[in-house]
């Protein structure tokens, strides 16, 4: 996060003297998708705390159902299906519940990232025609291009380590 923030502020200082506008556009494709993440991890940590016995019980009808050591004993007692029907019950309620939770933050996410498709092509239309105007090179276009690109990575590796620390 340290190492990622700090070529941030490195490349974004090399946008800014190009034109703020940049600078602005990098930011506006990096922080919607930021607070998405952040928003559901809060919100998966709370739903995995939350479901944690029922993760623990279906750990343990699975030992019941697949271990050698309960084998006897579940054939003995005819509990197979019986274990069976309450394993998938509680893995289906469990699984749903996630998917869930996973298919709303994918759709956000991809709502973000055409967000952030627009900002970095208008980027690179504003520095595109800065480059047939003539008062920027070619040299200075693929300069801008790489440290723009670069930028998004360090911003989106730096919150996204921060998400990953919540």
């Amino acid at each position: 996060v340290g190492q990622s923030a700090l070529s941030l502020a490195a490349v974004t200082g090399l946008l800014f003297t190009f034109h703020w506008g940049l600078a602005l556009a990098l930011f506006t494709a990096a922080v919607p998708g930021v607070f998405i993440r952040i928003r559901y991890s809060r919100r998966l940590y709370r739903w995995s705390r939350s479901r944690t016995s029922a993760q623990r019980k279906a750990r343990y009808l699975n030992r019941l159902l697949t271990g050698g050591d309960y084998a006897k004993e579940v054939r003995l007692f005819g509990l197979g299906d019986t274990l069976r029907t309450w394993y998938s019950d509680l893995r289906t309620t469990v699984r749903s519940e996630r998917l869930s939770l996973i298919t709303k933050r994918s759709l956000l996410e991809l709502l973000a990232q055409g967000v952030a498709l627009a900002a970095v092509f208008g980027s690179f239309a504003f520095v595109a025609r800065e480059t047939l105007s003539g008062d920027t090179t070619i040299g200075d276009l693929v300069m801008y291009f790489g440290a723009f690109q670069r930028a998004q990575d360090f911003f989106s590796s730096m919150l996204g380590g921060l998400a990953g620390l919540y």
